[in-house]
């Protein structure tokens, strides 16, 4: 037990030690320089070259220069694979500075490593290449007067006689990255042959060995509609063909056949020539691409000047004697097998014959210098700043980003501080200095994001700026900020990808991220983008963010959550809207799902197409009203929703939704793709519209499939409304859950979270609850009947259950019927039945103190009599801001009160155009305020159920319009109440307005009122804007006219919610601007006294000096206390 505690201790402190060597970067002091090289070779950095780059040479010790970097080639993807966590320092040799000083001729020459990877197969003997993806560019850092620097060190000589080895393999690689043919995935392709079918390509291979081999390696690919060929000839002498597939012509098939070919050319004696490769293309019905191609031959092995890099492959003989023939005596041999770890081999120089034994029981790479050549200069780029992120602990939220937007992204650490979360700020270049020398990379950010998943325990990644496809900006539009990873798959439509999900993978066996089912990792930790692409994009989604939890935004859309689906497919897009609306229903029935169902609207057949303005405009009254969640589920593309031309950029463009911005769900093809270089999407314009548009977008990037888009949908919507101990989780974990919950192989990984990762919706901060119906405490069993008086009590409740006792404010109840069952138009198909909660009962409010309320109301007569559950929808918010929602669906409803009250007296209704001053016969404007005032004993009817019993007004005796759902009763009375109505575009003339109404006992009443609109110039008011908007203190008023150069009187009036004037204010205006905005409004009333916050009318009108027209613009406004 003594020898277990001990070795667990070992273990421990081992552990430890790692762990204490990562704390810091070795960039975190010191004085360092930043040089690039673009090709694998020897290196040097003269005295006068560090002279250029601001070093001063004079107190310069030689034996304290150290250079660091990392080998050539991408970092492997897999976690578990051998990657370095730092700058690692490289073995360097130092010509000059015996002296202790370093001159200008003086110099450090190093073994260099370019962007590519080559790599040799012992087996086969050939060589394959890795295109870096990410960059043409490796860099490396030079540290000066810290510490005594790593040397070129000698190997231990090896003594005897051994066979010969006097030849080496040598390569050329060839390939341009000039299309993407999907404008998607990783790989892009070369030369294309179209119109030039017979393409020839020279190489710097020469003096093979007479009578070795050529082997070449070639990819190519096609996209044409019939099979296709590529034949290959190697300097006349035919290679080999490539014979490529047709492709189908689809619009989702696959858009390219690819080849990939080794291919062995017996050379010729004569060695004088260059290689040349010829490609010949026998086109199809569509055009061939070169991808790339390596060409290897064996050469006699002759320094002729520099340094000659030699790849010796494994021998029969575990030693073997090298030989190359030389011009200098000052030559030697390095091993260059470990980038870092360079060693100088034992040689002599002899009659221009160098000589050396190495090892030949594996493959050598070596290379053969001479010291007193002049070699390949790196370019200079930088100092550099010290830096280490390897100490950003205790980390919850990190944001990534370009230094491009660095002040948008410190106000946005700021704001995230203020609310309690840990955030770090890292540069992408700060994160490739430490994880990938410097060198662009997505898999060093993903291993910041494990290093510090590992050891500070992040929780949220925000990647603050747009990526794209062109990482190494091939197609010069300067739009790819922060890398997204890109998928292998660069051909096929519906499973090629971008996806933020890579750098959530985490956990140590996973990363290498196959393109099918069994490359499901999961997601670790909340992983968001933010497509800015301007610093005008991060002003503005930073503003948003910040405003989004303000109290200026407190009001019931917090629980709405928002279907539209598209019609045709058999229905499936509504039948899937509908199953994740009664999930709301009734599971998570605190909140409010509202319908929008394309085929429930009249659709209009156009020569162009289809359209559905009524569609459109419903979803802009949903953006004005507010909504926490808008989910659109159908066919989209990167410009709109639906066939039908539904909610496009150009309506997104008009949005003017300041205070509500909701979260967009979009189970649709491509509307939120992020990382195209060429175009900006709808999804992404919603994101970072100033003042406007989302929050957010859970949303698709690319082709998607209904019945994926579904268990996504799924997976979504039983994360985001779920609490955990009370508390609603991030828009990360969701997005993770989602994810997580709804693997389905790349076709899921099409679904991007755009928005701040740690963000938390606008969910109500606290809970309702119903307490006790009519005296006795509520049970499953309850119901209510027609004509029943009932009286409900409940209170606001905490995360924990617990009564919130200090809790005062105001809630509001609606009480609805049992759903509708309705049906749509059936417009292009069959008709699709669904259920709308739609018919209100009663809606009210009432007083809440000390966390306890009570209301009651009659129900009226006219509900659905099968007994069902109803649903009562509650919202309070109390006079800090604090607010809170519930539900209750157990309730049942249906029946008739067996002993009802008698009532046969109607309701008493006082209507009033735009201010209860109005009397009969008024002179009101085009656009004015309807106002009724309602009394009735038992209450008046707002069911739907019946025909004829809505509150209804008719013009000159026009057809009934229903005010229903602009009835809301006064606080703390289920007997009075008010319609306030906005009544646009009436024509000049005098008017006769009938308003109807019915009580809950079925009694009506009607009441006529007469007025006129004068027949005068037309006054025009627009883009009329509130600021701030619910306002604590002083509210600003901006508008604009058509009333330029006039002389115009401005007044703005505030009424109560009885439509009550409470303030007025009047302006004159001498040669009026078009626009209007100094007019403002302190929260109190004409007397001066502060009124009470909450929901007040205003209206603005307009009239010309001259003329004497004018117009009137009426609008809410909410002030807070």
């Amino acid at each position: 037990m003594k020898k277990f505690g001990f070795l667990l201790f070992i273990i421990f402190l081992v552990f430890s030690s790692k762990l204490q060597a990562q704390i810091n970067s070795v960039l975190s002091s010191g004085t360092w320089y930043k040089f690039a090289i673009t090709e694998t070779g020897i290196y040097e950095l003269k005295g006068s070259d560090l002279e250029n780059a601001g070093i001063t040479l004079q107190g310069l010790d030689p034996q304290k220069i150290q250079l660091y970097g990392t080998s050539g080639g991408m970092l492997p993807q897999p976690n578990l694979a051998d990657r370095p966590i730092d700058l690692e320092e490289l073995a360097i040799k130092i010509i000059g500075g015996e002296d202790g000083d370093f001159s200008s001729t003086d110099k450090i020459v190093f073994w260099g490593e370019g962007s590519d990877k080559v790599y040799f197969d012992e087996t086969d003997k050939v060589f394959s290449y890795e295109n870096n993806l990410f960059s043409d560019t490796s860099y490396y850092f030079l540290n000066v007067n810290s510490e005594v620097g790593k040397r070129i060190e000698p190997n231990p000589p090896i003594a005897g006689n051994y066979p010969i080895v006097n030849t080496y393999l040598s390569y050329f690689i060839h390939e341009l990255d000039n299309i993407n043919i999907l404008k998607s995935g990783r790989f892009w392709f070369g030369e294309k042959f179209d119109i030039n079918l017979d393409q020839t390509f020279a190489t710097d291979l020469t003096k093979w060995v007479p009578g070795s081999d050529l082997k070449l390696r070639s990819a190519v690919m096609a996209s044409s509609f019939a099979q296709s060929s590529f034949s290959v000839s190697v300097n006349s002498l035919s290679a080999g063909t490539h014979q490529l597939s047709a492709i189908p012509d689809s619009r989702y098939t696959i858009k390219g056949t690819e080849d990939t070919k080794l291919f062995t050319v017996a050379l010729p004696t004569s060695n004088t020539e260059n290689i040349e490769i010829n490609y010949t293309y026998s086109k199809q019905n569509g055009a061939g691409y070169l991808n790339y191609f390596l060409a290897q031959i064996e050469k006699n092995a002759t320094l002729e000047s520099g340094f000659l890099a030699l790849t010796i492959p494994k021998q029969n003989d575990l030693v073997s004697t090298l030989n190359v023939s030389v011009s200098s005596a000052s030559t030697e041999l390095w091993d260059v097998n470990s980038f870092n770890e360079v060693k100088k081999i034992n040689s002599a120089v002899s009659s221009n014959l160098l000589t050396a034994n190495i090892n030949t029981d594996t493959t050598a790479h070596l290379v053969v210098v001479d010291i007193n050549a002049n070699f390949l200069v790196p370019n200079f780029i930088a100092p550099v700043a010290n830096q280490n992120l390897h100490n950003y602990l205790n980390t919850d939220l990190l944001i990534i980003t370009s230094p491009i937007f660095i002040e948008q992204a410190l106000e946005l650490k700021n704001h995230k501080l203020s609310q309690g979360i840990s955030t770090r700020i890292a540069l992408t270049y700060q994160v490739y200095n430490e994880f990938s020398s410097g060198r662009k990379d997505i898999t060093a950010l993903r291993d910041f994001a494990k290093y510090l998943f590992d050891y500070a325990g992040l929780k949220h990644l925000l990647l603050f700026g747009k990526g794209t496809y062109d990482y190494k900006n091939l197609e010069q539009k300067n739009n790819s900020f922060v890398p997204i990873y890109e998928s292998r798959n660069s051909l096929s439509p519906l499973y090629t990808y971008g996806s933020d999900d890579y750098l959530g993978f985490l956990e140590d066996d996973e990363g290498e991220w196959a393109e099918n089912l069994q490359g499901d990792h999961t997601i670790d930790i909340g992983v968001g983008r933010l497509p800015v692409k301007s610093v005008d994009d991060a002003i503005a989604v930073v503003e948003k963010i910040k405003k989004y939890h303000s109290n200026s935004t407190i009001g019931n859309w917090r629980k709405k959550v928002y279907f539209v689906a598209e019609n045709g497919d058999f229905n499936i897009h509504q039948r899937d809207a509908e199953r994740l609306a009664t999930l709301i229903d009734t599971i998570y029935s605190a909140f409010d799902p509202q319908k929008i169902y394309i085929d429930a609207y009249p659709i209009e057949a156009l020569p162009g197409g289809t359209k559905a303005p009524l569609v459109n405009e419903a979803i802009l009254k949903t953006f004005e009203t507010g909504a926490l969640i808008i989910n659109y589920t159908g066919h989209g593309n990167e410009e709109q929703w639906a066939k039908s031309n539904v909610f496009n950029k150009e309506m997104i463009e008009g949005l003017d939704n300041d205070t509500f911005y909701p979260l967009i769900v979009t189970a649709t093809c491509e509307f939120g793709r992020h990382d195209d270089a060429n175009q900006i999407s709808a999804g992404e314009e919603l994101v970072v519209k100033p003042e406007a548009g989302a929050i957010g977008l859970i949303t698709t990037s690319r082709p998607v499939f209904a019945s994926s888009n579904y268990k996504l949908n799924l997976a979504f919507y039983s994360s985001v409304l779920a609490t955990e101990s009370g508390i609603y989780k991030t828009l990360g974990q969701i997005f993770g859950e989602t994810k997580n919950n709804s693997l389905l192989g790349p076709n899921n990984r099409n679904f991007s979270l755009l928005a701040d990762p740690s963000l938390r919706l606008a969910y109500p901060q606290k809970f309702i609850k119903l307490d006790s119906l009519n005296g006795n405490a509520l049970s499953s069993k309850d119901s209510i009947s027609a004509l029943e008086h009932v009286v409900f009590t409940g209170s606001l409740r905490g995360s924990s259950g617990e009564v919130l006792s200090d809790y005062d404010g105001a809630i509001q109840i609606n009480f609805y019927d049992k759903p509708t069952v309705k049906k749509t138009r059936g417009n292009f198909g069959a008709p699709f039945t669904y259920n709308d909660r739609d018919n209100k009962l009663f809606s009210g409010s009432s007083t809440v103190k000390n966390g306890q309320f009570t209301f009651q109301f009659v129900t009226p007569l006219d509900i659905s009599y099968q007994v069902m559950e109803g649903k009562i929808s509650m919202y309070s918010v109390a006079t800090d801001s604090i607010d809170a929602n519930g539900a209750n669906v157990n309730i049942k409803i249906g029946g008739t009160n067996a002993n009802p009250s008698i009532d046969t007296t109607p309701p008493v209704i006082d209507v009033f155009m735009e201010d209860t001053t109005f009397v009969n016969e008024d002179l009101v404007s085009a656009n004015s305020l309807l106002i009724a005032r309602f009394y009735d004993e038992n209450g008046i009817n707002l069911s739907k159920s019946q025909i004829g019993h809505n509150i209804t007004y008719s013009l000159d005796g026009g057809d009934p319009v229903s005010l229903n759902d602009f009835f809301q009763y006064d606080l703390d009375s289920y007997q009075s109440g008010i319609v306030l109505f906005p009544l646009q575009n009436i024509v000049p003339g005098n008017h006769l307005l009938t308003l109807k109404a019915w009580d809950t006992f079925n009694n009506p009443t009607e009441t006529d009122i007469t007025f006129n609109v004068a027949n005068e110039q037309e006054v025009f008011i627009s883009e009329v804007s509130v600021f701030p908007n619910p306002s604590p203190n002083e509210a600003y008023f901006t508008f604009k006219h058509n009333l330029s150069g006039n002389d115009l009187n401005v007044t703005l009036k505030i009424l109560n919610r009885s439509g009550q004037v409470v303030h007025t204010k009047e302006i004159e205006y001498s040669n009026a601007s078009s626009t209007i905005n100094d007019i403002s409004w302190n929260g109190r009333n004409s007397s001066g006294q502060k009124l009470a916050e909450g929901l007040y009318i205003y209206s603005i009108t307009v009239r010309s000096v001259s003329s004497g027209a004018s117009n009137s613009f009426f609008g809410r406004l909410i002030t807070i206390n």
